[in-house]
């Protein structure tokens, strides 16, 4: 009975292996500025990779009242085909933007460096993207007319 028990799990720790290396981890942090001022309710998304599919998003949030944001993400409960990291930080706003018009919001994207990607579920570094002028034209800047919460 015990040669069993040795023999499943020598079958099973392979598995258990494969699961763990192959989840991924990251963070993002910064601080939006419209000009001068914090920019407050920014959206900020992280996604897996730089993808349009609302299914690559690993984490979402709102930047506080003075600008700062934090998202961190992993792949953990994707399938092994999805466990690849190449994140990408989406920053929609609307800094600047007349609200009599309604031309959605503006977005941003960064990739983030492979040296902020880590194996596991909680990532050991944070990446810091600094504080951004979001007055600024960033290049490969969109617009978002139909942004979907």
């Amino acid at each position: 009975m015990k040669m069993y028990r040795w023999a499943l799990l020598l079958v099973l720790i392979p598995f258990a292996f494969t699961a763990e290396v192959a989840l991924r981890s990251t963070r993002a942090k910064g601080k939006l500025l419209c000009g001068g001022e914090p920019i407050q309710d920014a959206r900020v998304r992280l996604y897996r990779m730089n993808s349009e599919d609302k299914s690559q998003i690993l984490n979402y949030k709102v930047t506080s009242t003075s600008g700062t944001f934090e998202v961190e993400g992993n792949t953990q409960g994707r399938p092994i085909n999805e466990t690849t990291l190449t994140p990408v930080v989406r920053i929609y706003h609307k800094c600047d933007e007349d609200p009599k018009k309604d031309r959605g919001f503006r977005r941003i994207q960064f990739q983030i460096p492979s040296e902020y990607v880590f194996n596991g579920r909680t990532p050991r570094e944070t990446y810091d993207m600094g504080t951004l002028n979001l007055q600024l034209i960033y290049p490969g800047e969109k617009r978002e007319k139909h942004f979907v919460e």
